[in-house]
């Protein structure tokens, strides 16, 4: 009697360790699927490039805006969003984004990166990203 609760038991793990394994697989494909929706999103900015490296912003977007490039070149901020999303769990990405965006200050919402300056001692820096570019993610999740 003991021995046939045992081995239930033991299968039961079994059948829950398969099912983590599909779920940590079905939850790596939605990670991919998100960082293509970043993408797209940044794709459809339209800017003007000299190269690779080079973009044309006008004085009158500079005005009022961060002198931060990555604000002005989508695929850049895609970048510093999904290295900010990577520490939270994907499940509350949707949520973070909305909250950001709810915190948004004017037409650009602000990512914490939290920064070791010594040994122990940490500080928040905040690297700007444009609004828009956030509403448009949440909007396509």
């Amino acid at each position: 009697m003991r021995m046939n609760k045992i081995e239930e038991l033991e299968h039961q793990i079994k059948v829950l360790d398969q099912k983590k394994k599909e779920l940590e697989v079905h939850l790596e494909e939605t990670i991919r699927e998100t960082v293509k929706i970043a993408l797209e999103s940044a794709k459809e900015q339209k800017i003007k490039r000299i190269s690779k490296n080079i973009i044309i912003v006008k004085y009158s977007q500079l005005m009022g805006n961060p002198w931060n490039p990555s604000f002005y070149e989508w695929e850049a901020s895609a970048k510093m969003l999904f290295d900010y999303l990577s520490k939270l769990h994907p499940n509350k990405w949707r949520s973070e984004l909305q909250t950001l965006y709810d915190k948004r200050n004017g037409n650009r919402v602000d990512l914490p990166f939290k920064q070791m300056v010594w040994f122990n001692s940490y500080r928040t820096e905040k690297k700007p990203i444009p609004a828009e570019f956030v509403k448009r993610i949440i909007d396509k999740l």
